[in-house]
């Protein structure tokens, strides 16, 4: 039993499990949603390959590609949240 399987003892809400999903046409959404959202600017912050500033503007462009073409919303592993104990 993981950690997260414990129950703290001073619980007093009754805890189902549950299993994440999400529908298809709400997938379809979003894919379009990020397909029409539109890259910020490159500004002096964004391009600092240090990432002091945060996040670069090359990253979030590579991620946005990756999503929109090559990612497999269903399949990834990094999404199998069902594979931990899910309680509510």
């Amino acid at each position: 039993m993981s950690a997260y399987e414990t129950v703290p003892r001073k619980a007093t809400l009754k805890l189902d499990k549950f299993t994440a999903a999400v529908a298809e046409d709400e997938l379809s959404d979003f894919k379009q949603l990020l397909k029409l959202s539109k890259m910020g600017p490159k500004t002096y912050e964004n391009l600092q390959e240090d990432r002091r500033y945060g996040m670069t503007h090359s990253w979030l462009s590579k991620a946005k590609s990756q999503w929109e073409s090559k990612y497999d919303w269903f399949e990834s592993p990094s999404l199998d949240s069902n594979r931990l104990p899910t309680d509510t």
